[in-house]
This record gives C-alpha cells, structure tokens and sequence, in this order.
C-alpha cells in the first residue's frame, strides 16, 4: 500500500458486492457512518500517503476528496488471518493464566508424552481423554452472551460458545499440537479435532458434546470464504451442515461478526450495551461492520438451505424442552 492509487484499488476489490448489500440498505448507510477516525489503530499503521492522497485539479492545484473516496481510504486490506495474529493470538497467553487454565494444559502435555507412540489405538484413547479434560474445563465457566474476546472472557471470566471454541482450538493447536479446526453451524461455534488416527470428531466443549464424524469427500458440499461445508447426519447432532475452517481465520470471522450482532442488540440488550462500550469503539466497530459484510457468516442467512437449516434447528430445539420427547434428542 505504498503507493496511494495501488492502496485504492486494494480497497475496492474488497468492497461487498451491489448484490450482497445495496448502497441504500441501512446496514451500508450504518458501515458508512461508523467509519470515521483513524482505523489504523485498530489493523496496524496506514501509510499516511494512502490516508491524505488528495486529487490535484487541471492548474495542478490541489482539491478536497471525494468524500467516499477518503472513507475508503481509512480501512486498509487485512485478512483474518493477519487480523488473528495480530489482534487475538497475543492476548491469548494472559487470558489462559486469568481463566486458571495454564496447570490444565501442562498437565495435558504430560498426559500425551505418556501416551504410547507405538500404539496408535492407545495414543487416540488419551487424545480423546485429554479432549474431554479441557472441555470440562471450559464448559464450567460461567456462559455469558458477549464475552467472546480475550479480554472480555478475561474480564468476565466467561465465555460464549465463540469464544469456548477459541480457547480450545488454541490449546489444541498451539500447546497440544493437535490439529483442530473451527465449526460454524447455525447460530454456533464448536470444533472439530482430528486424531492420530485421522479420525474426526465434532466438539462442543461450552456444552460437552461430542461426536464422530466421517467427513468424507463425497459429503463436501463446495468451499464457501475458506470454509469447507459439509453435509453430515449424526443422531444426536443437530445440525446436518458443518461448514470447517482453520480455527485462525474461523475465530477472526466470528468474533468480529458477534461484535457487529452486539452493535445490532444494544438498545434491547442492556448487557451488549455495556460490552460494546467496554471492548469496542467506533473504529473497531466499523472496521467489524466492514469486514463482516460481504463474508460467509453474515451473507448465509440470504441462502435457502441455510434458511431451512436454521428453521429445522429452532424446531428441534423446541422439541428438546418438551419432556419425554428432549430425551429422543
């Protein structure tokens, strides 16, 4: 982004697309009027020639901007992976040690390192032990609707099931060195670890569930913004469509589209009033509404199989509070 018109035509490259948000739509209109202030603070340093690149008349004097233009301007190109590095993962070491999770991990690590390596069947036993300890341990934490960043978990010394998934990929991945995915079925967030044995399981840690799952290539429904949908049928399981992705880019997308549902909640939700005012601003809160847009999360909703997967979840989870009946599920 060095040179101010390459930095422009990143930036509309990223712009949603007229078919996924219209110009007049009150979302577009909120974006707009959101984003003000200097955004870098919030991705990084924007080149200064790239914030205050001004056009120059036919006298070859200079005129104001476009005022659209200049908005532009103010959000630099950055993926979710890059957001994750940089706005989430060195948080998360602090936040282990204030939710009392460091001793837990270490004694993961040493429950693995005894785990025979010349036993494939043995080692996936333990694997799974260990996947259980750590879900126990998130899932009592306390449940609170908005806390799904590191320092509001911190904080609050809670978590959403956003944020359940996060802390678990992380240890899993990073401390455990078992590979685990992130899951975004409707209206969730769980994982999916896959074993030694390449095995996979479908994990729930906010609410203990757990079930194995053959992701097979003919269940692939296609790739949606890096996330590969699969069809899948688990009794149990509520959902029939799991769409997976790297637990960084799937954590980034989530969190900064439940900061854009805590915006969207505020004025009849006192609790996402005050988490909005106490971890965002207008700057992260604009940047969130930008980012989210266009992405696969948000624009979901506008698919009719996502629409029926929706609607047959709400049904089935009226069916689980009727008694007698719950228990079939």
């Amino acid at each position: 982004m060095d040179n101010p018109e390459v930095a422009k035509e990143n930036l509309e490259e990223l712009q949603p697309s007229q078919a996924e948000i219209e110009t007049s739509s009150p979302k577009a209109e909120q974006i707009n009027n959101n984003v003000q202030g200097q955004v870098e603070s919030v991705m990084g340093d924007v080149p200064e020639d790239a914030q205050q690149a001004e056009s120059t008349d036919e006298a070859g004097g200079q005129t104001e901007q476009e005022p659209e233009k200049a908005k532009e301007k103010l959000i630099p190109e950055i993926s979710a992976q890059e957001y994750f590095e940089k706005h989430i993962k060195p948080e998360m070491e602090s936040l282990l040690e204030e939710l009392g999770f460091e001793q837990l991990f270490i004694q993961c690590q040493n429950k693995l390192g005894q785990a025979p390596k010349d036993n494939l069947k043995a080692r996936v036993k333990v694997e799974k032990e260990v996947v259980r300890d750590l879900s126990e341990a998130i899932s009592a934490t306390e449940f609170k609707k908005w806390a799904f960043t590191p320092e509001s978990m911190g904080d609050m010394k809670a978590c959403n099931c956003s944020g359940a998934a996060l802390i678990f990929a992380y240890i899993m991945n990073e401390k455990l060195n078992i590979e685990t995915k992130q899951t975004n079925p409707s209206g969730h967030a769980a994982n999916v670890v896959y074993y030694s044995d390449k095995s996979t399981e479908y994990v729930d840690t906010r609410n203990k569930q757990f079930y194995k799952i053959n992701l097979k290539p003919e269940n692939l429904e296609g790739n949606v913004e890096g996330y590969d949908v699969y069809k899948v049928k688990k009794w149990g399981l509520e959902f029939t469509k799991l769409p997976i992705i790297d637990y960084e880019e799937g954590a980034a997308n989530t969190l900064l589209s439940n900061t854009v549902s805590m915006n969207e909640d505020k004025e009849k939700d006192p609790e996402a009033k005050e988490a909005l005012e106490k971890y965002s601003d207008s700057e992260k809160l604009a940047f969130a509404q930008y980012f989210s847009s266009s992405k696969f999360l948000d624009t979901r909703d506008k698919d009719e199989s996502w629409i029926a997967e929706k609607k047959r979840v709400k049904r089935i989870r009226i069916l689980q509070k009727i008694p007698l009946i719950g228990r079939l599920f």
